[in-house]
């Protein structure tokens, strides 16, 4: 800092009087949610293949019933869709070290300082 005289004035750093010193840990916690696009695509592929597999089964050739195969395939394809998303929610922490923040939110002080 520079006095009204233009000579040089060090400064003392700043300290902030504190009666308790409490560590900070900062983290980023990630959570896992079931993805409820996903779970009404397999509602409506589980059902609508359900709807065919019966009819293709309840039809007098079963076994040569496209409904019968194309009712299978979306009953096998929808099912894991619908049911995937609820299994394996999860949280897990990232340990990020935490930011210092200085009293009053002002810079920190340096230890010297040069003129040229």
């Amino acid at each position: 800092m520079l006095t009204e005289t233009g000579r040089l004035r060090f400064v003392e750093p700043l300290e902030c009087p504190t009666e308790e010193v409490v560590h900070q840990h900062a983290t980023i916690e990630l959570a896992t949610r079931p993805n409820l696009a996903t779970f009404t695509v397999g509602v409506i592929a589980a059902a609508a293949g359900g709807v065919m597999l019966t009819s293709g089964l309840f039809s007098r050739e079963p076994a040569g019933s496209p409904y019968t195969y194309l009712g299978l395939g979306g009953a096998v394809v929808g099912l894991p869709l619908a049911i995937g998303p609820w299994l394996g929610e999860s949280r897990r922490g990232l340990g990020r070290p935490a930011i210092p923040v200085w009293c009053a939110g002002r810079g920190r002080a340096s230890r010297a300082a040069s003129a040229r």
